[in-house]
């Protein structure tokens, strides 16, 4: 007889991994994460012309969500402040360190930066009376683009004036000048410096004392110097930004700006809707606490403001973003906020206020340093740059860079 066909089996009930229900919901978050930053995300102004053509975008005021905050109701996030830092002097030997006179000057005099680095500078000199020149710079400072942006704004004129849509790059050479001598000068006689990629970098490894930065620098800036003989903890101070002597009272707004690219109408209304929640004050601030960005929105530029959402909502913010963001908003009504308008060519017009002057002064103080080494005073050694000529030679070419990057 033939055998009976066995009955196939039942199959078994598969159970389902626990971690596959730990995976898709990561996986579920990352995808909605992806979405909303290929839908939105951030953009230096300098390159909106480059993005305005690309065609990609969405106009975040035709998407049919309300409350999008107008443009007089914006200011922008990051402002330009003088941080000071009241730091010991070390003993490369002991590692000790010792407090001096010259550490609270900065806080008790009204000095300009230039004026007492080059205090600095000779009193550091004369610790070594054995060796000519060799005195500490004090400050430095960042984004050179912004000094030429601000330095002439307060001088009464916008270096890149930008109207329908066109520039006019206003580089008046007497007020170059000005910011010239106001940097150059000091920098290749070792007044000021820049030696890392930030100036906090430089007062991280103890080179300076002092610098200009963003509000944004406060969470790098350190809170111990690197010397050979280990680390040592610094105190500091937050100042309001310089300004020219006689000079506005401006100061420089930048930050990055926030795109929303063109999708289903669905994707654009719920990024709309994600930056409407994100310029709130109560999230935007608890965002600059940690960021050391200002709000975006007048009515959240107060430090009452400020003090309102990290008391309420427990926000834990470092203290050095807290006093960089204070001393701001505590000062925003005795100064005016200005950002350049973009226009087309800005990003290399930019590049060439950043590095035109700041290359410059580099490459004649390493002349300096040469000139010092073979036995020459600073005086000698700076003199031949210290010329109507040397001057008249980098603006010429300055000048034609900032109009042939706009054309």
């Amino acid at each position: 007889a033939a055998k009976a066909k066995k009955a196939p089996k039942e199959p078994s009930e598969k159970k389902i991994p626990k971690i596959f229900f730990i995976i898709l919901p990561v996986i579920l978050l990352l995808a909605v994460a992806f979405v909303v930053v290929y839908m939105v995300f951030f953009r230096a102004p300098s390159v909106q012309d480059e993005i305005d053509k690309i065609k990609k975008m969405t106009d975040i005021y035709k998407v049919g969500s309300d409350e999008i905050p107008s443009l007089e109701s914006v200011v922008a996030e990051g402002m330009a402040v003088r941080t000071s830092v009241e730091t010991p002097i070390v003993d490369e030997e002991t590692g000790e360190a010792e407090l001096t006179d010259f550490t609270y000057r900065y806080r008790e005099v009204n000095d300009t930066p230039s004026d007492l680095a080059e205090e600095y500078y000779n009193w550091t000199d004369a610790l070594t009376p054995d060796i000519d020149g060799d005195g500490k710079a004090l400050y430095g400072r960042d984004s050179m683009a912004n000094y030429f942006v601000i330095g002439m704004r307060q001088q009464g004129t916008e270096i890149f004036q930008v109207e329908d849509g066109k520039v006019t790059v206003n580089d008046d050479k007497e007020k170059i000048r000005r910011l010239w001598d106001n940097y150059y000068v000091p920098y290749i006689k070792g007044y000021f410096a820049s030696y890392g990629s930030f100036r906090s970098d430089d007062v991280k490894t103890g080179d300076l004392l002092a610098y200009t930065g963003s509000t944004a620098s406060a969470m790098y800036f350190p809170e111990e110097i690197e010397t050979s003989g280990g680390s040592v903890p610094i105190t500091y101070s937050v100042m309001s930004a310089p300004i020219l002597e006689g000079g506005d009272s401006f100061a420089i707004q930048q930050g990055a700006g926030i795109v929303v690219t063109k999708s289903e109408k669905a994707r654009e209304y719920a990024s709309v809707e994600f930056l409407k929640w994100m310029t709130q004050a109560g999230p935007n601030i608890r965002f600059g606490c940690e960021a050391g960005y200002l709000p975006v929105k007048k009515d959240a530029v107060t430090r009452e403001k400020l003090d309102d959402v990290i008391q309420d909502n427990q926000v834990q913010v470092s203290d050095k973003i807290y006093a960089c963001l204070s001393n701001v908003l505590d000062n925003t009504e005795k100064m005016e906020l200005y950002a350049c308008q973009s226009f087309g060519g800005a990003s290399e017009a930019r590049k060439i206020l950043e590095y035109s002057l700041s290359d410059k002064a580099a490459e004649d103080r390493e002349q300096v340093l040469k000139a010092l080494e073979s036995g020459s005073s600073l005086e000698e050694a700076c003199q031949p740059f210290l010329t109507d000529d040397t001057f008249d030679v980098w603006y010429e070419t300055f000048d034609h860079g900032l109009k042939e990057a706009v054309q």
